[in-house]
C-alpha cells in the first residue's frame, strides 16, 4: 500500500507507470467529435433516433457504425424551457454524448455546446480549460 511522503506517494517496486506528460497528449477539437444543429435540421448520413429516445435504442444505433442524431427539443417551444427543463435537457445531452450520439438536433444550442464540452473533457477528448500540475 503506498504511503503518502509530503505530498509524494512512495510506490516500492512496481508501482504504476509513469503518466502521460500533458504535451504529449492528443486531443480533438469539440466542433470535431460532436455537432449541434436547429431542431428541424436533417442531417445527411445519420441515423435518426427521433425525439428523446431510449439509452437501449441509441446504444442499438450506435453500434450501427453511422452516426446518430438525436432530437431534444424544449417541449415550451423554440428555446423557452424553463429551469427544469433545461436541466433535463442538458442530462440527456450528456448521456447520449456518452452513449456515442454525435449530432444533436436542440433548440438551446448554447446549452448543448456546454454540456458536450464537458463530456468530452470527462472523457479526454478535449483539453481541459486550466490545466495545473502539482509540485513535489
Amino acid at each position: 500500500m503506498p504511503r503518502p511522503i509530503g505530498g509524494a506517494v512512495n510506490t516500492p517496486g512496481g508501482g504504476p507507470p509513469a503518466r502521460t506528460r500533458p504535451c504529449q497528449t492528443q486531443y480533438v477539437h469539440v466542433a470535431d467529435a460532436f455537432r449541434v444543429v436547429g431542431p428541424d435540421t436533417r442531417v445527411q448520413g445519420a441515423t435518426d433516433a427521433g425525439h428523446r429516445p431510449g439509452a437501449d435504442r441509441v446504444r442499438g444505433l450506435v453500434a450501427g457504425g453511422r452516426p446518430v442524431l438525436v432530437r431534444c427539443v424544449s417541449k415550451a417551444g423554440e428555446g423557452a424551457a424553463d429551469a427544469r427543463e433545461r436541466a433535463e435537457i442538458t442530462a440527456l445531452i450528456s448521456v447520449y454524448a456518452w452513449l456515442g450520439v454525435h449530432v444533436f438536433a436542440t433548440d438551446l444550442p448554447d446549452t448543448a455546446r456546454q454540456t458536450l464540452a464537458m463530456v468530452a473533457s470527462i472523457q479526454g477528448i478535449r483539453p481541459p480549460a486550466v490545466a495545473r500540475r502539482g509540485l513535489v
